[in-house]
């Protein structure tokens, strides 16, 4: 760690003489959750400042005086260990956009807090660098590693740590110039560290000539009229759902008995939403891979809670037996259930991702499914002053569309909180409000027609995977056959290069030819002198017929190895097949696809490549093919007929 080293003796001299300028330190601190920042910001002030149980959900400021130095610490709400941007809340991210205006007029430094008792993997990189982005470009001159759990790694040095972590946590502490320090939060009485710590901000600050970060005004002021909109929209979505719940409220429609089917993504929180509701413990904490079904009193209610298998966000990881399990749920609550809970946790970001993934397993079950969906929001502790509605309007489009889609229709739990009847309560209240709109009816799909939608759902699935798999072949093909050309191209320009070489080389043996051979001996009479002209002359001549036949017939040779036009006919090499609508077991047949792709394709290739016009014959859309050669079987159909590339011709 010589380069350490190095920069902390430049930045020592550079606080020389200043360490009694600065009097004052600005301090925010940033990273993942459970990475130690509250307690290392409890450490450096010398007391408990920051909830360290809690966690921290909104950006929290606290001062204190240390060795003489006034201290200012932003504590932020973190990500989740590896999770990108788009993975996190709008109130994560506003939050830590928002810091360097908690501490005017603005931090001098950034401590991004990282646990050693946990490797740091490539994937934590780049989710650092994403969200420190949020910041801005110049974040990183004023940013400093912070490793907390200094106790984790023994009798070994940190600088061994770095190395033995490898090239991630490498690159992250050259992004920072090489600053870094360790605190041990279990060992609060070591003031040396702290004395330490500050020392090293210091001598940061110096080196930048004692600046701070400012961020610019007018994303400051976005953030704030962003922040009104969403207050205002919240507030209306309150009044919309308040007016709503009216109507219904005092019903008739008390349910002795209440049937509820749980679904949502995977560990999005539905095992502990369900025994939250029947107050116990009946489901596993492990993933769900069957249905289960629990029962209970709960509020003077028989409660019947069916727990399902969660899905993929990605649609191409789920199985068909899968989403049959899932389906399935329906059909353990006879006759079926009045409430489906859609479970969406709070403290990760809903994205267009998650509401495709919904919209395929929901799709299934018809438009009928929503009138009976409540969005049931988990760790609702995570929000702590923000409301509800606030969350919805904050996050967006996806969000917004789902709770719109389940008629406004929203409940929060915190699942922490065991024995709060007041929430189980009052989603009892909701789900016999919503059976009350649905004129007290529950949701009783025929299974028939969902497992039917099931099939289609993977037939299409297979077949748009076969497409995918045969536009890559012909991606792949469409290269090779590129690659082809220009081999061949090259090997024509060679073949010119050296046909010009040869022909220039006969014409300077001609020019040298027409000049007679000087005369040996100066006694030489006349006749004797034509004699050994025209002898020299006709061996000459010999000579270079000689050559110029050998350099033809070379040329000749050379000339029929290169195919610059690549033979197709029944073979598939540059047209994929085209599939029919809902089908693998055909292609399309009604239009002329195949003879305009490779015109599509080659034609404006060669042009460009060769410099020549190229140009269609007018045999090119006909004869036939009988497929023997493609390499698939002939249950999948034959392709229409390929242009032959014989009917490709280049012109001068």
């Amino acid at each position: 760690m010589m380069q350490a080293e190095m920069q902390r003796e430049k930045l020592r001299e550079a606080l020389q003489g200043k360490e009694s300028q600065i009097e004052e330190l600005r301090v925010v601190l940033l990273g993942n959750r459970n990475s130690g920042k509250s307690e290392s910001g409890n450490t450096i002030l010398g007391s408990e400042e920051f909830d360290t149980k809690k966690g921290t959900s909104k950006s929290v400021v606290k001062c204190g005086l240390i060795e003489g130095t006034a201290v200012t610490i932003v504590d932020t709400p973190g990500w989740w260990r590896g999770y990108s941007v788009k993975d996190t809340t709008q109130l994560v991210k506003q939050e830590v956009m928002l810091s360097v205006s908690l501490c005017p007029p603005g931090p001098h430094v950034f401590l991004l807090a990282i646990d050693t008792d946990v490797a740091f993997t490539e994937k934590q990189r780049a989710a650092v660098e994403d969200h420190l982005q949020l910041i801005g470009d110049q974040v990183w001159i004023h940013t400093m590693i912070l490793f907390s759990r200094a106790d984790w790694m023994g009798a070994r040095s940190i600088e061994q740590h770095i190395e033995e972590e490898g090239r991630a946590l490498q690159w992250l502490v050259e992004k920072c110039g090489n600053r870094y320090h360790t605190i041990d939060n279990k060992n609060k009485d070591d003031g040396t560290q702290v004395r330490e710590l500050l020392q090293k901000m210091k001598e940061m600050v110096a080196g930048n000539k004692g600046s701070y970060y400012v961020t610019k005004g007018n994303i400051l002021r976005s953030l704030e009229e962003g922040g009104k909109e969403v207050k205002v929209n919240a507030k209306q979505r309150m009044i919309k759902v308040k007016k709503n719940r009216e109507k219904f409220q005092g019903s008739d429609h008390h349910l002795p008995e209440v049937r509820i089917v749980l679904m949502g993504q995977k560990c999005c929180g539905k095992n502990a939403t369900g025994s939250t509701i029947l107050d116990r413990e009946p489901f596993p904490t492990c993933e769900t891979l069957r249905c289960e079904k629990e029962e209970g009193d709960v509020a003077g209610r028989r409660v019947v809670v069916v727990n399902s298998p969660g899905w993929w966000a990605s649609p191409l990881w789920c199985t068909k037996e899968q989403d049959k399990e899932i389906m399935r749920s329906l059909t353990l609550c006879l006759p079926g259930p009045h409430a489906i809970l859609l479970v969406i946790p709070v403290d990760v970001a809903y994205t267009e991702t998650h509401r495709r993934a919904l919209q395929t397993h929901l799709g299934c079950l018809s438009e009928e499914v929503w009138r009976h969906t409540i969005v049931l929001f988990t760790y609702g502790d995570r929000l702590r002053d923000t409301t509800i509605e606030q969350h919805i309007e904050r996050e967006g489009f996806a969000l917004q569309w789902l709770v719109e889609k389940c008629g406004n229709r929203y409940h929060v739990f915190t699942n922490k909180v065991k024995g709060n009847s007041s929430q189980i309560t009052e989603l009892l209240e909701k789900i016999e409000e919503m059976v009350a709109e649905n004129s007290g009816n529950h949701f009783s799909p025929d299974m028939s027609q969902v497992y039917q939608q099931l099939e289609e759902k993977f037939k299409w699935r297979e077949t748009e995977e076969i497409k995918t798999l045969f536009q890559e072949e012909w991606n792949r093909k469409e290269r090779e056959i590129k690659l082809r050309f220009l081999g061949e191209l090259k090997r024509q320009d060679s073949l010119v290069e050296k046909v010009t070489t040869s022909l220039m080389e006969l014409v300077k043996d001609t020019e040298e030819a027409k000049v007679p051979p000087k005369p040996k001996s100066k006694h030489i009479t006349q006749h004797q002198k034509e004699s050994q002209f025209e002898m020299g002359w006709k061996s000459r001549n010999e000579e270079m017929r000689t050559r110029l036949k050998s350099t033809l017939a070379e040329m000749d040779k050379e000339s029929q190895q290169i195919k610059l036009l690549i033979h197709l006919r029944g073979s598939y090499e540059l047209l994929p097949p085209q599939l029919s609508e809902g089908t693998v077991s055909s292609y399309s047949s009604s239009d002329d696809v195949f003879s305009d792709n490779i015109y599509d394709t080659v034609t404006p290739w060669l042009s460009s490549t060769t410099g020549q016009r190229v140009s269609r014959s007018p045999s090119v859309c006909s004869g036939g093919t009988t497929g023997e050669d493609s390499g698939f079987s002939s249950t999948l159909g034959s392709p229409k007929s390929p242009p032959m590339a014989e009917d490709i011709f280049l012109q001068d």
